[in-house]
């Protein structure tokens, strides 16, 4: 499996309940799994293309992060074409023009498409309530424009890092196969670092830490209300789970 942080107003998360790195293992296993997750900042994206000679110019990490962070389940009747990127503060942005937003959608996630620039496009969760026709979304690159978005209203945000996906990137597609595919798999295990599916990884997705971080009742800081009230950050999913092929939902 493939194990992706979707928040990005998380720094950071420790998976604690599978095997620990320190652990002696039997031949036939593999090293211990514990380890830190964390959704990439920009910054490590452009390390890995300059890394392969790839510039902004030809692969923009907005373009990048539009093409891997993908929206599942649409929300029946929430689309339209008259959204607008109104205002940008480098954290988050807000959108207006919408229709039918309520409080209970914080946690979900709005695909934005025919945006100019290329930093507003995207799938992006949502962060902040603000009327029926406005919500805020965790999207740093976004900036104030006035021409009118495509938007569609989506239960959860997850990834799509299959090879297909990043080969078929402009930039990638025209390396030679050896930094094709040496990219391709930098960027798999930075968006969506594999864990190998042992006993206590299973059990983990089903009965622990995984499955608290894919759900969307998940809390951050902790299990108790008192305490998500305190840090402020609001409800909702914190990981997508594939499987190994990047993509797929991953299920037992």
């Amino acid at each position: 499996m493939r194990v992706a942080i979707v928040r990005s107003d998380i720094s950071k998360v420790y998976l604690d309940d599978v095997e620990n790195t320190s652990q002696r293992c039997f031949s036939s296993e593999p090293v211990g799994q514990s380890r830190y997750f964390h959704m990439p900042t920009d910054a490590e994206l452009i390390a890995i293309e300059t890394k392969y000679g790839i510039t902004q110019g030809v692969l923009p990490v907005a373009v990048l992060k539009n093409a891997v962070y993908v929206g599942v389940t649409a929300v029946a009747g929430q689309t339209g074409v008259a959204g607008v990127v109104s205002a940008a503060d480098g954290v988050k942005a807000t959108l207006t023009g919408l229709t039918g937003m309520t409080a209970a959608d914080v946690g979900k996630c709005i695909t934005i498409s025919l945006a100019v620039p290329a930093g507003n496009n995207g799938t992006f969760r949502i962060t902040d309530f603000v009327s029926a026709s406005s919500v805020k979304v965790a999207n740093a690159d976004a900036v104030v424009a006035v021409g009118l978005v495509t938007w569609t209203e989506y239960v959860t945000l997850s990834v799509n890092v299959s090879t297909a996906t990043i080969q078929a990137l402009a930039g990638i597609v025209g390396l030679a196969a050896g930094p094709k595919a040496a990219i391709t798999l930098e960027l798999q295990n930075l968006i969506a670092p594999s864990l190998v599916e042992t006993g206590p990884v299973l059990l983990s997705f089903v009965y622990g830490k995984l499955g608290k971080l894919s759900s969307a009742a998940f809390i951050p800081g902790a299990p108790q209300v008192a305490t998500q009230l305190r840090v402020g950050l609001p409800v909702g999913h914190a990981a997508a789970i594939v499987a190994n092929d990047g993509v797929t939902p991953f299920t037992i």
